[in-house]
């Protein structure tokens, strides 16, 4: 019995050295057990026991260390642990983004100027012109907009644009505008300027039309029945704009008729040619007027001159210029007193002032103010005050009162004995519309 088992073990064991030695690993590691004559095995050998089949490599998740892997240190601990690489790509990702300065979300030069306001709102449309630290601006969207250049952040153009500066430079290409320098870039160079030397930006096409900006302002009134009367009064405002430029074009009339007679016919036209050397100081070579009012007895009035002018007040709210000059008028009566010239010429001086405020968001408060000193044949002197209150109402329509106060200090005779009144007061009421 005992012989039987022993034959029973050996031939098992025969076997699994076998079936173990066919791996060359496992038959490195096994060594075959002492078998004594009597088939038994050796006290001393212990009973071999089956390996694990096809044993596979452990995984290693430690984190493959490199040179540049980023650390991490646990200040609790005052250890350092090194990142994995998802760890570390996620990481500069987020760093990157957080480190985005804004210029780097700077709309691509496209066919449409882009500028951004101090808000970091964004708008895009065309670049009218800059003067007195006010920017003209038609965007896509809101139609025509007055910005104050200190709410300007950052200027983008598609085209290119005429600029002046303080020392009387002038550049002309498209232009880039940061909150401290300018970059005017043409097809043959880069310039730069600093931002507080600007003075003005017009339009650098050659059009004629892009320089000008106009509008009309006008009213009328008809009733019938009873009395017929028709009244109608109208203001043109027009500016031609360039660097170093500004002509002013202005008209101001007024009609009425009552049952087939005039009672109102009056018409004033100005214009006006400023050269500006300096942000303050400008030339007038050109200011001329002409005036028709029969009912002053003024056939018509006409006065040309050249005066010098400064701007007082130059604030993003409030404008204030004053000018003065000689000129040389003429003037021709309706009817006079026999003996006396139907026609006089003399040399006059004139003073100028104008007014410019922005009461709010919505309502701008305009003044003009001249006077003409003159000899006694002409009526001595006379003075002009216009006072508008601009009302918005929509990006293109306004709401304006006009109020216009003309007098003369001695009104010339008419052949009848008549003689005008020194004051003549108007006030014009109507919608202005911007072109």
């Amino acid at each position: 019995m005992t012989r039987h088992r022993s034959l029973k073990t050996f031939f098992i064991s025969i076997i699994l050295l076998n079936i173990f030695c066919s791996s060359p690993t496992l038959a490195e590691d096994i060594t075959t057990p002492d078998i004594q004559a009597d088939g038994q095995l050796s006290s001393d050998t212990p009973t071999p026991q089956p390996p694990l089949i096809d044993p596979q490599q452990q995984p290693n998740y430690e984190p493959e260390i490199t040179d540049d892997a980023p650390e991490i240190k646990n200040t609790a601990s005052e250890q350092t642990i090194k990142k994995t690489p998802e760890q570390a790509i996620n990481n500069t990702a987020t760093k990157q983004e957080a480190q985005t300065d804004w210029t780097d979300t700077r709309p691509q030069r496209v066919s449409a100027d882009w500028l951004q306001l101090t808000s970091g709102e964004w708008l895009r449309g065309r670049i009218i012109a800059m003067q007195k630290d006010l920017l003209e601006f038609d965007s896509d969207e809101l139609d025509l907009l007055e910005l104050k250049w200190e709410k300007i952040k950052y200027v983008k153009s598609s085209e290119p644009y005429s600029l002046r500066f303080d020392n009387s430079t002038q550049a002309t290409g498209a232009i880039e505008i940061t909150q401290n320098e300018i970059h005017v870039t043409t097809d043959y160079d880069d310039q730069t300027f600093k931002r507080s030397q600007l003075l003005s930006i017009a339009s650098g096409h050659e059009t004629e039309i892009s320089k000008w900006t106009s509008k009309i302002t006008f009213s009328v009134n008809a009733r019938r029945g009873n009395t017929d009367q028709t009244d109608f009064s109208s203001k043109i405002n027009a500016k031609r704009r360039t660097i170093n430029s500004r002509l002013m074009f202005d008209y101001l009339g007024s009609f009425t008729k009552i049952e087939q007679t005039e009672t109102i016919n009056n018409h004033r036209v100005n214009i006006t040619y400023d050269i500006f050397f300096t942000r303050d100081l400008f030339l007038t070579p050109v200011t001329a007027e002409f005036f028709r009012d029969p009912f002053q007895n003024i056939e018509q009035r006409a006065n040309i001159g050249i005066a010098v002018g400064y701007t007082i007040i130059n604030s993003n709210d409030t404008e204030w210029d004053i000018s003065g000059g000689p000129s040389y008028q003429e003037t021709k009566f309706v009817s006079v007193q026999p003996g006396q010239a139907p026609k006089d010429s003399t040399a006059t001086l004139i003073l100028t002032t104008k007014f410019d405020t922005e009461l709010n968001s919505k309502v701008d408060l305009e003044g003009t103010y001249s006077v003409t000193l003159g000899d006694s044949k002409t009526g001595g002197y006379n003075h002009r005050s216009i006072l508008t209150i601009e009302t918005e109402l929509t990006d293109k329509l306004d709401f304006d009162v006009t109020g216009v106060w003309d007098r003369i200090k001695n009104p010339v005779q008419d052949l009848d004995g008549n003689t005008p009144e020194r004051d003549d007061f108007r006030i014009l009421i109507g919608l202005g519309y911007d072109l």
